[in-house]
């Protein structure tokens, strides 16, 4: 029994996220029409913007704001993704060609963690609206049930009726899923954290010590019964 404790004990590691020291911004609304991120994008190639974001711009061109410093994050563009304009001053926003759902997909390094912080969405003119969905892990199933479900419609409103939610979700992978042409992400914010061990508080050890203790006693005292 003493060695089965003192094998727990071993192995006992604690984790928490550690300090927020990176961010990105993903702004596509200073996308231009089919620029390399935008076709990057289109084709579901690998390395598209936000992909490791290490700098002001990604390797294609376009900008980050908020420094562009999250390398152990990787975005990932799956189905029929569009740069959209909005129609109110030609802004852009990513949204799906409406052929199929598409998803763009964050997934951290082992070690690290994401911190959604926020995220605006947009939506075209005189357009009807609906939702964008942020599932925790990868590409979701037909059951499946998302961290959250956020609602944009323009209401023929004249003027761009983008909305802004501030996020605090903390995990390993994101995905967004953008169902419609007529609204999509804006710009989306997050920060790459580190994974902290936790140290084992000292009153610990000497707590499995003394369980080890007490079961030792227990092995001896039903030994000397047997006997």
């Amino acid at each position: 029994m003493h060695r089965s404790i003192l094998g727990l004990l071993a192995g006992l590691t604690v984790f928490g996220w550690g300090v927020v020291a990176q961010a990105t911004t993903l702004d596509f609304h200073d996308f231009v029409p089919n620029n390399a991120d935008a076709q990057c994008i289109a084709n579901n190639q690998a390395g598209c913007y936000g992909h490791r974001a290490n700098g002001a711009t990604s390797p294609l061109g376009s900008s980050y704001a908020g420094g562009g410093d999250t390398p152990n994050v990787a975005a990932t563009y799956t189905g029929a993704l569009r740069t959209w304009s909005n129609g109110f001053g030609q802004s852009w926003y990513l949204g799906s060609d409406n052929s199929d759902p598409s998803y763009l997909t964050l997934t951290a390094d082992p070690g690290f963690a994401i911190s959604l912080t926020t995220i605006t969405l947009d939506i075209a003119a005189m357009a009807l609206g609906g939702n964008v969905d942020i599932f925790a892990g990868g590409i979701p199933g037909s059951l499946s049930t998302p961290l959250l479900s956020l609602a944009i419609s323009a209401l023929g409103d004249p003027d761009p009726a983008r909305v802004t939610t501030a996020l605090a979700l903390v995990g390993n992978q994101f995905t967004f899923e953008m169902p419609s042409q007529n609204f999509g992400i804006y710009q989306l914010g997050f920060n790459q954290v580190a994974v902290a061990a936790t140290p084992i508080p000292a009153a610990l050890p000497l707590f499995a010590f003394a369980l080890g203790g007490l079961g030792f006693i227990g092995w001896r005292r039903k030994k000397a019964t047997a006997a």
